[in-house]
């Protein structure tokens, strides 16, 4: 993974990295980074040639994904 997605994620939502991966959504591959924050699970997509946030979410509370 390269540090700059993960910088970029990080930047977005500050916090503790609680699952990162790569992964192929809706037929497009990105980086993905669950970060908890508190109590909380902020889901940050990052482009993997652009650096470019894709997704910006709250997981809900219950979401055991």
């Amino acid at each position: 993974m390269r540090p700059i997605r993960l910088g970029t994620a990080l930047k977005a939502a500050p916090g503790a990295v609680a699952e990162a991966g790569y992964e192929k959504e809706n037929g497009t591959w990105r980086y993905s980074f669950d970060i908890r924050q508190g109590k909380r699970i902020h889901e940050i997509g990052v482009d993997p040639n652009t650096s470019k946030i894709v997704e910006n979410a709250y997981e809900p509370a219950n979401d055991k994904d």
